[in-house]
């Protein structure tokens, strides 16, 4: 029990670390592997090094510091004599990650790489005295210091066969053939030149330009540990920009030469002009651009306004029709929260104040004082105080979906008046046959107590089988929207026994998987049309593709503060070309004598837009009972908090 308290416990944590980026999967990784083995460049200041009390120092071991609290693991150093070496334990698995690392075709055959995170143009090093460089072609035929084995060299002579390139046996050495006038310049990442300038005090270098290459270090983790690099992609892109630049501020010392750059000040000046004549175009044309923008306002169905502080300060043709008002007069200065009823003056105020940009559903006043539904949306413009503002009148959408609810109800009736007709039929029969067989041995005087006690009770039970039957038919057929506590075990059972003579008719069976009853806030009716409408549809595709054993799997879970809710049939499933149609109104496989199309529409109405839930369909294949069986899955999601 008490591991129990302790794993709870670590899923919390690491849940409270990054709740909006980690998976289950990854967080479950994280609790079970709390070290992380690395292993490291020894030689590469200050992007990462040892330094003379051994440790792992520089840029790249910094910036995991503030990865390994953030996701509460522990950076391990495997202990290597090279860089060599390091990447040869990475390869053989002995390690996990190198932290920095450049992605190549040679190590992607062992490694994955994380998105690059450090990103290092190369710059050209000179003496102080020396011009600025704009381009490498500057330096040709000029002699330039490099470290020996750099793959950089390679990439030099390559692209540039005259280059003169003078080979040295580390940084350092390159940097002071620099300083001493052996050879011209150097080419190195910022950052290290940086270090070893300010380290080495060789003051009379500095940056005077930059090549058009740059070094993208990236984190390479083994190739089986798909999640740790999952993990490690999220946790760099949560490093902000100004947590980086404080670690290379720590690191980097070194100034770039600052003179005028001619090249860079014809440029801003041709920019410069072609702005200007940019302006005197724009005012050419800003007075038709502002007669195009009230055309195209005018042109919509919804009524468009600009708000600012709740007072309309533009507004297009169709907001003065949905109003009905005369003028802009009457609307341009007002305060549109005298458009709104007092019911719905507090979500309005809300929704503007959170910037909600997603589409609502308000009642709204026209001029005459009448009452419209109203479908809202709203967005701030960009860096202004001010809202635009749509509204489309859906007093007509809302009635025409009412009437469409209504019909699709009186179907689900009629098959279900058909359903208790069925259920009825067996215990009328044996009231029937009780009574005869009281009455026959009353008439021939053999009636005995025990007999007659034990037909009224058989009697009994029958009717109250009858009463209960037709309770769940009243319940449903109530016209009353009201949010009420029902039992979901009451409920899947009410909707059982409203289909039972269908499920008997086409031989079903019913396997529930509701080991737990709950209590929840909804609307129990229209769950049981949801759930009648997903059923009817299992039945029809039975029978569409001859299905022998049928099946019909419904289970009910809370998650959260979510009830789940899932309907799973055999019957060969969805077709992928259609599942995403569904939904839609009208949209039917059937005869248009035999549906409408508008039954799962409605329930999708019900669920999404009634209930503010979710729902989902897709096709998939499961074992029961040791048949591979196909089949589609209904999952309702219900909020009950």
């Amino acid at each position: 029990m008490q591991k129990s308290y302790l794993y709870i416990l670590l899923i919390f944590i690491t849940t409270a670390i990054y709740a909006n980026d980690l998976t289950k999967e990854e967080k479950h990784y994280l609790i079970d592997n709390k070290i992380i083995k690395m292993c490291i460049n020894q030689n590469w200041a200050p992007i990462e090094f040892k330094n003379p009390q051994n440790k792992h120092s520089g840029i790249v071991p910094d910036i995991l510091k503030i990865i390994q609290k953030d996701i509460d693991v522990k950076f391990q150093e495997v202990p290597t004599n090279s860089w060599f070496e390091s990447q040869q334990f990475l390869k053989e698995k002995k390690c996990d990650i190198l932290p920095a690392a450049i992605k190549t075709k040679k190590r992607e055959k062992y490694a994955l790489f994380t998105e690059p995170y450090l990103h290092y143009k190369l710059a050209i090093i000179t003496q102080n005295d020396k011009p600025l460089i704009y381009d490498i072609e500057d330096i040709l035929g000029k002699s330039v210091s490099r470290k020996k084995g750099s793959g950089l060299i390679s990439k030099l002579e390559h692209n540039y066969p005259n280059i003169n390139i003078i080979k040295t046996k580390d940084y350092l050495e390159a940097l002071h053939k620099v300083s001493s006038g052996e050879v011209y310049c150097t080419i190195a990442t910022l950052p290290v030149a940086s270090y070893y300038i300010h380290e080495f005090a060789i003051n009379n270098l500095n940056v005077a330009g930059y090549t058009n290459m740059t070094y993208d270090l990236a984190i390479a983790i083994r190739d089986d540990k798909k999640i740790l690099h999952s993990i490690l992609n999220k946790a760099l892109k949560n490093l902000s920009d100004d947590q980086i630049k404080k670690i290379h501020n720590k690191w980097e010392h070194v100034k770039e030469k600052d003179s005028l750059n001619y090249k860079i000040v014809l440029n801003i000046s041709i920019i410069i002009l072609i702005i200007i004549i940019f302006l005197i175009y724009k005012q050419f044309i800003l007075k038709n651009a502002i007669k195009d923008y009230h055309e195209l306002l005018d042109s919509t169905i919804e009524a468009i306004m600009l708000i600012k502080n709740g007072v309309v300060i533009d507004a297009n043709k169709s907001a003065l029709k949905i109003f009905k008002l005369n003028s802009m007069d009457e609307l341009i200065g007002s305060n549109i929260f005298d458009h709104i009823p007092n019911e719905s003056l507090d979500l309005v105020k809300k929704m503007t104040m959170i910037e909600y940009e997603d589409p609502y559903e308000i009642d709204l006043y026209n001029k005459e004082g009448e009452k419209f539904n109203a479908l809202v949306k709203g967005s701030k413009l960009k860096n202004r105080n001010i809202r635009l503002t749509s509204i489309i009148d859906i007093t007509q959408s809302k009635e025409q979906e009412k009437q469409l609810m209504e019909q699709s109800k009186l179907a689900s009736m009629g098959e279900m008046i058909g359903n208790i007709a069925h259920q009825w039929r067996q215990p009328l029969n044996v009231i029937s046959t009780t009574t005869s067989s009281v009455k026959i041995q009353k008439d021939l005087d053999i009636l005995d107590d025990e007999f007659f006690y034990k037909s009224c009770n058989m009697i009994n039970r029958n009717v109250k089988f009858l009463s209960n039957t037709i309770n769940d038919f009243t319940n449903y057929i109530k016209d009353t929207r009201v949010k009420k506590e029902f039992n979901t075990n009451k409920m899947i059972n009410s909707f059982l026994t409203l289909c039972d003579s269908i499920i008997v008719k086409n031989k079903i069976t019913i396997i529930l998987d509701t080991p737990n009853s709950y209590h929840v806030q909804g609307y129990k009716n229209e769950l049981i049309q949801c759930l009648l409408n997903i059923f009817n549809n299992s039945v029809d595709a039975f029978k569409l593709n001859n299905i022998e054993k049928r099946y019909i799997f419904i289970s009910i879970k809370k998650e959260y503060n979510n009830l789940i809710i899932v309907l799973k049939d055999n019957a060969n499933g969805i077709p992928d070309n259609i599942l995403n149609k569904v939904f839609e109104p009208y949209f039917t496989t059937k005869h248009q004598s035999q549906g409408t199309g508008l039954g799962l529409n409605m329930t999708y109405k019900l669920i999404v837009e009634g209930m503010n839930g979710q729902i989902t369909v897709k096709s998939e294949e499961f074992i029961y009972d040791n048949y591979l069986f196909k089949g589609a899955v209904f999952k309702i999601v219900l909020p009950i908090k």
